[in-house]
């Protein structure tokens, strides 16, 4: 949706709704799009609980690193 910079101030309550509800804006500036009124990421941001679970399940699928590997890894880097 485009909208001009008059109407976009008159109207920025109105179209911050509906950016809410996904839709993005063009603000334009005599016909020139200046600006985009878009959703935040944040808004499809998944829980923190959901977040964890992958977190674990991706842990569970990676083989065991054990304490030797650990230290080789560690004097490769202060190479």
């Amino acid at each position: 949706m485009d909208v001009g910079i008059y109407e976009a101030k008159t109207r920025l309550a109105n179209l911050v709704h509906l950016v809410e509800q996904g839709q993005t804006v063009t603000i334009t500036n005599r016909g020139r799009p200046v600006a985009d009124l878009v959703p935040t990421q944040s808004a499809g941001k998944p829980s923190t609980g959901a977040l964890i679970s992958e977190i674990l399940a991706a842990r569970s699928r990676q083989p065991a690193v054990s304490g030797a590997q650990l230290l080789a890894w560690k004097e490769e880097g202060r190479k």
